[in-house]
């Protein structure tokens, strides 16, 4: 009996589908040159903290296996891990929200809604949280 497998292409870069896909947004719908400019950068601090936050949770994980695999670990060890994590993750969330925000303040509202539609297949949680690989 045989099952059926999908494979997922990740991206070369997380985040990078969908800061081209932005990209191409603000190609389309914005016309006013200083604008485009000004949310192209964005979209590019956006895309930088996306492959930071991906780099980050990959080192994090990494750092987690290793407490695991050490029979000496204590609890305060992954806690402390956790704790630069959280820490790590939510300063990044924040930085991208904060950008999110610069971009829709640049924008009208039907510029907004252009920029900010998502499609589920797009699937940027999938390219920013693939399955970490176990050494």
């Amino acid at each position: 009996m045989t099952g059926c497998t999908k494979k997922v292409q990740q991206a070369t870069v997380p985040g990078e589908e969908w800061a081209e896909d932005l990209r191409s947004r603000v190609e389309r719908h914005i016309d006013e040159p200083e604008k485009k400019r000004q949310l192209m950068n964005l979209v590019d601090q956006d895309a930088d903290i996306l492959k930071t936050m991906s780099q980050q949770t990959e080192r994090y994980n990494k750092e987690l296996f290793a407490v695991d695999r050490n029979y000496n670990s204590t609890p305060e060890d992954f806690r402390k891990v956790f704790s630069e994590f959280n820490a790590t993750r939510n300063r990044l969330r924040a930085d991208s929200l904060d950008v999110r925000f610069k971009m829709k303040a640049l924008c009208s509202p039907e510029e907004w809604k252009a920029l900010s539609y998502v499609r589920v297949k797009d699937s940027l949680y999938n390219q920013m949280f693939p399955k970490p690989s176990i050494e």
